[in-house]
């Protein structure tokens, strides 16, 4: 575990007797969420070795950070979780991937390159799963300038999103709207125009057959971002999948077999 834990990290309770880890998974979650559904349900969901570690990345505006104003561009997150996580990432730590959702596959992708900038260790492999890649423009309509009935009206329509108690709902509402405003209005180059930027590690794309906002075609472009492998994989699901086998079985493979390859 953690010597230290900055606020944009989540730490899951590992089970008493637990052999010291030796791998680390940080996860990026989706859009309005915190990284609870990365927990120790999850882990033993997945499979995991008992010697991987998984830490969710927490950003305001939700869970501990509630009350601080949630942010409003992929820029700025980046700059934050760069300074917050500073003491962790620019000194030698055991061997990690990352593994995002939606928008938590353009926060981790964005921090990479910041990673990058700063010379500090990357990720062995980016498992990236219910987003296009970088560059592509989504088809949907944007909906965070709406009022807030029909933002959630389109968000049930859209992601499935299940409505809750409307205090509570008005209270989480902002982070919301923040982050649907993040993914509307961020931008990146085509590939080709910034070289650069291309990582090196392996890239593993995920998809749900009927996501009716994420198109394949669009997912497979992934692959232009990496010198290294790229692999896809369709889950026969909508936009949610964590759970379920097609998903969790391969993350699990790949996990173990990077960590392997990492000792």
């Amino acid at each position: 575990m953690l010597a230290v834990t900055p606020p944009s990290l989540t730490t899951f309770k590992r089970r008493a007797g637990a052999p010291t880890p030796t791998f680390r998974v940080y996860c990026f979650p989706h859009a309005g969420a915190g990284p609870t559904m990365f927990n120790q349900k999850w882990f033993t969901t997945v499979g995991f070795p008992e010697t991987v570690d998984v830490v969710g990345i927490m950003i305001p505006g939700r869970l501990s950070r509630f009350r601080e104003p949630a942010l409003r561009s992929i820029a700025e997150i980046t700059a934050l979780l760069a300074n917050e996580l500073e003491p962790i990432f620019s000194k030698p730590q055991m061997p990690f991937i990352f593994l995002g959702h939606s928008m938590g596959t353009v926060v981790a992708f964005e921090f990479i390159q910041e990673m990058k900038r700063r010379g500090w260790t990357l990720p062995l492999h980016l498992i990236v799963s219910g987003r296009m890649a970088p560059h592509e423009i989504s088809r949907d309509t944007p909906i965070a300038h709406l009022p807030d009935q029909q933002f959630l009206d389109i968000m049930e329509r859209r992601y499935n999103y299940t409505r809750i108690d409307p205090e509570l709902e008005q209270l989480i509402l902002p982070s919301m709207k923040a982050d649907i405003f993040t993914v509307e209005n961020y931008r990146c180059p085509h590939p080709a125009d910034v070289p650069d930027r291309k990582l090196s590690m392996p890239i593993t794309a995920f998809t749900g057959t009927r996501d009716r906002h994420v198109f394949l075609d669009q997912v497979q472009t992934w692959a232009s971002w990496t010198t290294g492998p790229f692999t896809i994989h369709q889950v026969n699901a909508g936009h949610f999948y964590y759970e379920l086998p097609e998903y969790t079985q391969v993350v699990r493979q790949i996990v173990t077999a990077t960590a392997s390859r990492a000792q």
